[in-house]
């Protein structure tokens, strides 16, 4: 069975985009590993590119930017939504109803949660992979094959530097807090944070994290930030996924966020720490001096 890399990446500039393509196919060919990318992006060279490698680009369908520029078409989208909850409590239960809420949910909210609905469908539609990556693009570049020592069965979350806990001074505390509220994130105090812009996991583990993620975007339904949505589903007492949490600086992906530069080691062409070469750079723009490694060795 191969394996799978699936990204979102709506306005993505060609540049990144071949950041992305060219370090993955250093390292995972065609004929083990499938790559397809949802985007809204149509450069003649990125479709080139695309091509040359065998990626599969996919049409991504979100109008979140149009609505947010349009102060008619944000109170039009909101009597939409108000009309359909009212229904839902006044009449009798209807499942065309509550599709016409969720599929108005996907396309309007921000890229950034609605690629949650459109990994649900492809994967429904295409079961037959091994393991699959959901990954960010932008700032996403590989040093080795990434499905190595993953097992089935569970969601794998790569937490991020362990000086990031919630309750602590940071954008993650925050979200969660705009999110859930001041009593739910008491329950996660000093917990540490997975990160959603990787994540592995086989077909069956992520299907049931990205429906749960999937009912609680729904649900709240605007000002979602998908981040902590994943981890209030992560450390509640019985989630409907098992997950296996990895440490960052010790596993196959390198989060840099906070992390201290005397962590890790930079090459001319490679990032190390402490002798192991973790295969998947994530946020390396971060960092001035992986930035322009990386823009080096992929030119």
């Amino acid at each position: 069975m191969k394996n799978a890399i699936l990204s979102y990446a709506t306005n993505i500039k060609p540049v990144e985009f071949s950041r992305l393509a060219v370090s993955i196919r250093r390292f995972m060919p065609a004929d083990a590993v499938d790559v397809v990318v949802f985007t809204n992006v149509t450069a003649p060279e990125m479709l080139d590119l695309a091509a040359r490698l065998n990626i599969r680009l996919i049409p991504a369908t979100s109008i979140w930017a149009q609505v947010q520029s349009s102060k008619f078409l944000r109170i039009l989208f909101r009597l939409l939504f108000e009309a359909i909850e009212w229904s839902d409590r006044l009449l009798a239960p209807d499942p065309k109803r509550r599709d016409v809420h969720d599929v108005l949910t996907a396309i309007w909210t921000h890229p950034i949660t609605a690629r949650h609905f459109t990994y649900i469908q492809f994967l429904e539609q295409n079961p037959g992979y091994d393991i699959v990556m959901l990954s960010d693009a932008r700032d996403v570049v590989f040093q080795a094959d990434a499905f190595q020592g993953l097992e089935r069965g569970v969601v794998h979350a790569f937490l991020q530097d362990e000086s990031l806990t919630y309750g602590k001074h940071n954008v993650d505390t925050d979200w969660y807090r705009g999110i859930y509220g001041a009593e739910a994130l008491a329950g996660v105090l000093d917990k540490p944070i997975a990160c959603a812009g990787t994540i592995f996991g086989d077909v069956d583990s992520l299907l049931l994290l990205e429906r749960a993620i999937y009912r609680e975007i729904v649900r709240l339904k605007r000002g979602v930030v998908d981040q902590a949505v994943f981890n209030k589903l992560i450390n509640d007492p019985a989630p409907p996924f098992k997950t296996r949490l990895h440490r960052n600086l010790q596993s196959n992906v390198l989060t840099f966020g906070e992390v201290a530069a005397e962590k890790f080691q930079v090459t001319a062409d490679s990032v190390y720490v402490h002798g192991h070469l973790p295969a998947v750079l994530h946020q390396f723009d971060r960092v001035p001096a992986v930035n322009e490694m990386v823009d080096r060795s992929l030119a």
